[in-house]
């Protein structure tokens, strides 16, 4: 699971999904296979790096305004993703690192990405609607990631996330 953002405003809610499912992962009943979380500071395209052995990638990252209003959460398979192009303050954006990553045969077999709509992306705080969100979004994330385990042998592994440039 990568969440991927900034340190700037409502970016940062992928960092925070992730410490919030670290948290919840420490007091849950373990899951069949190993999850690992990783806190990613606008990777670009490497992102790439973070995909080996990965069969199964779930990513929160924030969105601009989806006209649901900020703190929305909408879940994009790998289909909605290339038709949907969410907007991005990453460069070279999760999308376009996903699409190179299957051209070059490195995606995952299945990749969930959980789009959270903000409304600030500057600044050092969060919008009081995302924080809200945050542990609705992990606790999200945690029944995805064990309803995946339940339909296929899917391999994770866990490893404690802090913010990182890839």
């Amino acid at each position: 699971m990568i969440g991927v953002g900034s340190p700037f405003g409502d970016d940062r809610v992928g960092w925070e999904v992730v410490a919030a499912l670290d948290a919840a992962l420490e007091g849950a009943p373990p899951l069949a296979a190993t999850v690992r979380t990783l806190a990613c500071d606008r990777p670009g395209v490497a992102l790439l790096a973070a995909l080996e052995g990965v069969r199964h990638l779930v990513i929160v990252d924030a969105v601009g305004d989806s006209g649901a209003g900020a703190g929305a959460l909408d879940w994009l398979d790998e289909g909605r993703l290339s038709t949907a192009q969410p907007a991005s303050s990453h460069g070279v954006g999760v999308v376009h690192a996903l699409g190179l990553a299957r051209a070059l045969g490195l995606a995952p077999v299945r990749v969930d990405v959980l789009a959270v709509s903000g409304e600030r992306f500057d600044g050092d705080e969060m919008s009081e609607d995302v924080r809200a969100v945050v542990p609705v979004a992990a606790r999200q994330v945690l029944a995805r990631l064990r309803d995946a385990q339940a339909s296929g042998p899917d391999t994770f592994e866990c490893v404690p996330a802090a913010p990182s440039v890839l």
